[in-house]
């Protein structure tokens, strides 16, 4: 019988086939009553007489309808068609013969768009994340099926599906119920799938069967967690756990035979999923992993730790009269999933071909990667540790952590809190970092910080192997260079015309120092000079941070890191700049990305974060409310006086703008065209018709402030011609519409807070320095206060003084706060403290009282407004897609083509 498009099984109309199998074609069809597109699996006609396969068929349909679980494909239907006519008209050629007769049986079941594991794995070993996540969840699909007493007994890659949702597993036909007496089934595989292997080796069922399986035995769950153990092992390595040319050989090693380990094929596999692959692979059923639900928790276990696990193993033992392989706990040990196997694959293999190994590095729990604008992670000289700026608890202070890539331990340093732009010294002994408007240093495995002199504000250092650091002391300054042991810093470089120096990097020789040059001409420029200050010569144009590893000079250019052939002799660069990643973390204006290589071939970097924003309501006793809008970079964000409109600064992960939106509808609306790299912000004035909008474009006199009508048609005026191009942002306009308060970023003090007119003029001052002032600052409703946040203890808080003319003011929170945000009735002020929102009471005099939590998590938020109605509109990180790790490469530079 042939099946064409266009024919019907009941109301189904077929449209186009999806695969063949021994057991059955199977068709993508449209369900005409319900309108929706369904998979029909069809029993071929060649064996509906069949009793096996009969029998075999129906069971998968009553053993499928079972279970109701996300990862396992769902079934709708099952039938038994007589003859339909076909209805489309590629079909009214069909002859009668083409119809299905009375004895065609049908499934009837989710369409699912993706991939099948086996395709999937056909291209090469997968992400150890994807790993991790799509082998827990066959697992707790094959868990869910165990509790109902279903045994699958034909897992295998062609069987699951990779899907936008996750995995999901199919085909049932040779599962066995409970109640079922063990079925006898052909050998010979009726259900093959492509091989991913050399020619004449045996293909498909047999590759994931269980040793009692083939000896005859009863399978239990513990068969399929066998055929699950080698499903993660050929997701890991693209390769069989076994293998063999003949039947009888194939056999022999799975029933005696051990696997290659999986990290001598990926060095970078953790140690603890080696472990989880090795116990589902025993021979023996006792000694495998008794459940489904086990495997499952302990692959999220290695995934929740992120880059470390809590394992040791002794040696494998062997029973007598079996040959079995068995890992056994015996000790708990630190180790970094990831970086730790990459790390010690390299430096135990130097003897080998070098190979080119990636890896993730995410943090620790409870910390978060600080932003690169505070300084770039650093690998240490020789490769073995990284260097790099963290929070802890959503803080809003940064410290140094350290983490060993050869042990995965992480240490953080104490008395290194507020560091910015650390960098090593070139025995890997010590870091230098700048904090408290100091450049200072500290012992790379902690101790006492020692201060070295003054940095108002810093823009990164280099430390050189005479002991010489040269550093940019301010934004705007020259190069200077000072003993590591302190003294009077000694400029140099000749600033001239330029805006600012910095970014530097010691090459090999000890006295030359590349740097980032910026002006008003152009974006970044990368110079040399000398520490006698004898020397300045161009070497790149538009280029980022630089750091040398021979023979190549690392950079990044539009948001790309690129590697180019660099002569140390005549400190020049030659051929055609090569592509090593894309889409890294970059700050425009500082002209610093986020990567790092060592000398020996080792390379860390960022990449730009990719992680959505959902706007949504919460109430102030947590509950949930509407989400507002599509997801999208909401990179800042503030509502108007009545809560019906909010102003975003939206990204689309490159540039920026303003766009309106009404929370009421959800919809979006475009006020601006900048398509600005830099920080973009605005605030609605009081009657919701003006925008006041600040384009934070960098040092070099490119800053903005204006206002405009909201809906972007008309005349701009310009605001804060003092404050121009000194990283303007607006944070509030006050309710009477006269005043706008503005952050700006001075030359040596930081951020100040300035208050403007909307009419334009100048800006007079209303907090000022020492440290930042103001990164949040916020106007009551009635115009009688401001509450601004300040690190001038140390660590960021929230204070309020008085408005219009700051006098006494209060230290409001004691224990971290930010995002300060008042109630519409001026009778409440809000603020982020850690993961928690806080609330203190305002009376007509301000009084300090103990701020109170609310129930509102802001653990996930980047921002929050509040509404006059009360209710909290949260920014919150849409879904687990981008944890954005450090990205580790080891031999890098065999990835790069070959130049004359």
């Amino acid at each position: 019988m042939t099946i064409n498009a266009g024919t019907r099984l009941g109301p189904y109309e077929l449209a186009a086939p999806l695969g063949v199998g021994g057991m059955g074609e199977v068709w993508r069809a449209r369900d005409t009553r319900l309108e929706r597109d369904v998979a029909i699996k069809i029993l071929p006609a060649t064996l509906v007489h069949n009793p096996e396969f009969r029998a075999r068929f129906e069971r998968e349909a009553k053993t499928i309808s079972q279970l109701n679980h996300p990862n396992i494909c769902q079934i709708y239907d099952v039938g038994e068609a007589a003859s339909d006519v076909p209805t489309s008209p590629s079909s009214q050629r069909h002859t009668a013969q083409d119809t299905p007769n009375p004895s065609t049986l049908y499934l009837v079941m989710e369409l699912l768009d993706g991939q099948t594991l086996a395709d999937r794995v056909e291209r090469g070993p997968m992400p150890l994340s994807d790993v991790l996540r799509y082998g827990a969840q066959i697992a707790d699909a094959l868990a869910a099926a165990h509790r109902v007493g279903i045994v699958h007994r034909d897992l295998k890659p062609a069987n699951i599906m990779i899907t936008k949702s996750g995995a999901k597993l199919l085909d049932f036909g040779l599962a066995k119920g409970a109640e079922n007496a063990p079925v006898q089934f052909d050998t010979t595989d009726a259900t093959q799938h492509k091989p991913l292997t050399a020619k004449g080796t045996i293909l498909g069922t047999f590759q994931y069967m269980a040793p009692e399986q083939l000896e005859g035995d009863e399978a239990d769950a513990r068969t399929d967690i066998f055929a699950l153990g080698c499903l993660l092992y050929e997701m890991l390595t693209a390769q069989r756990a076994f293998e063999g040319k003949t039947k009888t050989s194939l056999i022999a090693a799975i029933v005696s035979g051990t696997p290659r380990s999986v990290t001598e094929l990926q060095p970078v596999t953790p140690p603890a999923l080696e472990h989880v692959i090795s116990r589902c692979l025993e021979k023996q059923p006792d000694d495998r992993w008794q459940s489904a639900q086990d495997v499952a928790a302990e692959m999220r276990w290695i995934a929740s730790r992120n880059s470390s696990s809590i394992m040791a193993a002794e040696p494998a033992a062997a029973r007598p009269g079996r040959l079995r392989r068995r890992l056994v706990t015996t000790a708990v040990c630190l180790l970094a999933l990831v970086a730790t196997a990459a790390a010690a694959a390299y430096f135990t293999r130097r003897s080998h071909t070098p190979a080119v190994l990636h890896a993730e590095l995410s943090p620790e729990r409870g910390t978060s990667i600080a932003e690169v604008n505070l300084g770039a992670a650093v690998l240490a000289p020789d490769g073995t540790r990284l260097a790099y700026l963290t929070r802890v608890n959503s803080a809003t202070q940064v410290a140094l952590a350290i983490r060993d890539l050869r042990s995965g331990v992480v240490t953080a340093l104490r008395g290194s809190e507020g560091a910015t732009f650390p960098f090593w010294s070139p025995d890997g002994e010590s870091l230098g970092f700048f904090a408290e408007a100091k450049l200072k240093s500290i012992s790379s495995s902690g101790g006492t910080v020692q201060e070295i002199c003054d940095a108002p504000a810093s823009r990164g250092g280099s430390w050189g192997s005479d002991g010489t650091i040269v550093f940019a002391p301010d934004i705007k300054a020259p190069l200077f260079r000072v003993s590591e042991a302190g003294g009077e810093p000694v400029r140099i470089t000749d600033k001239g015309a330029d805006i600012t120096h910095r970014n530097p990097y010691f090459l090999p020789n000890g006295k030359t120092v590349l740097y980032v040059v910026g002006s008003a001409a152009a974006k970044g420029d990368v110079y040399a000079g000398s520490t006698e200050g004898k020397l300045k010569k161009l070497i790149v144009k538009n280029a980022s941070n630089v750091q040398y590893a021979e023979p190549y000079l690392l950079f990044v250019r539009n948001s790309n890191l690129l590697a180019q052939r660099f002569d140390l002799r005549d400190l020049s660069v030659s051929g055609i700049p090569q592509p090593v990643a894309e889409n890294l973390e970059y700050f425009q204006g500082r002209e610093l990305a986020n990567f790092s290589a060592s000398r020996n071939g080792m390379l860390v970097y960022r990449k730009r974060s990719t992680r959505l924003q959902q706007l949504t309501w919460y109430s102030r006793d947590g509950r949930r409310g509407e989400d507002v809008g599509p997801p999208g970079r909401y990179i800042t964000g503030s509502l108007s006086t009545d809560g019906r409109k909010g102003v975003l600064g939206v990204s689309d992960g490159t540039v920026s703008d303003i766009w309106v939106m009404n929370t009421v509808q959800g919809t979006l609306a475009r006020a601006t065209n900048l398509k600005t790299t830099n920080t973009v912000s605005a605030v609605l004035s009081p009657d919701g018709q003006r925008l006041a909008i600040s384009n934070a474009v960098s040092l070099r006199g490119e800053g903005q402030l204006w206002t405009q009508p909201i809906s972007g048609a008309g005349s701009r005026r310009e605001l804060g011609t003092s404050v121009r191009g000194l990283w303007p942002v607006i944070r509030a306009w006050s309710r009477d519409g006269r005043q706008i308060v503005i952050i700006v970023q001075q030359n040596t003090s930081g951020m100040d807070i300035v208050s403007c007119s909307p009419d334009g003029g100048p800006c007079r001052p209303l907090i000022t320095g020492p440290g930042n002032q103001g990164v949040g600052a916020a106007l009551s409703p009635d115009g009688r206060w401001l509450a601004y946040t300040s690190e001038e203890t140390g660590r960021m808080e929230i204070y309020v003084t008085t408005f219009p003319n700051p006098g006494e003011r209060w230290q409001i929170s004691f224990d971290g706060g930010s995002l300060p945000r008042w109630s519409a009735d001026s009778k409440e002020l809000f603020f982020k403290s850690g993961n928690k929102l806080m609330t203190i009471p305002v009376g007509t005099v301000f009084e300090v009282t103990q701020p109170v939590a609310l129930a509102v998590d802001l653990s996930n938020s980047t921002w929050f407004d509040v509404a006059p109605d009360g209710r909290f509109l949260l920014a919150q990180n849409s879904g687990d897609e981008d944890l954005n790790p450090f990205h580790l490469v080891v031999n890098w530079s065999r990835t790069l083509r070959s130049q004359k």
